[in-house]
């Protein structure tokens, strides 16, 4: 199976984020705290309901100090993949 797009919104930290890989390797550099783990998270919350570290009770969307969500809107996580027939 290969991730042809994903689209993340209102994710953990993520605001909005496109993924083109088109079936091919993706890599993601950058410090810490920038969203490389959320990204995974997000990918793995979409196919087995849990996150980066198998956990099932995680906050989906941020919360700010008041304990309320820090980003407005729906949280949406969609992908396509194609099947790789092994060519």
């Amino acid at each position: 199976m290969k991730l042809v797009r994903c689209d993340i919104r209102n994710f953990q930290g993520i605001a909005s984020i496109g993924l083109f890989p088109q079936g091919k390797n993706l890599n993601v550099f950058g410090d810490n705290g920038t969203g490389k783990t959320t990204i995974v998270s997000a990918l793995s919350w979409l196919l087995t309901g849990k996150d980066a570290l198998g956990r099932a009770d995680f906050d989906i969307k941020p919360l700010n100090h008041y304990g309320e969500s820090a980003l407005e809107g729906v949280v949406d996580v969609s992908a396509t993949f194609v099947l790789d027939s092994g060519d």
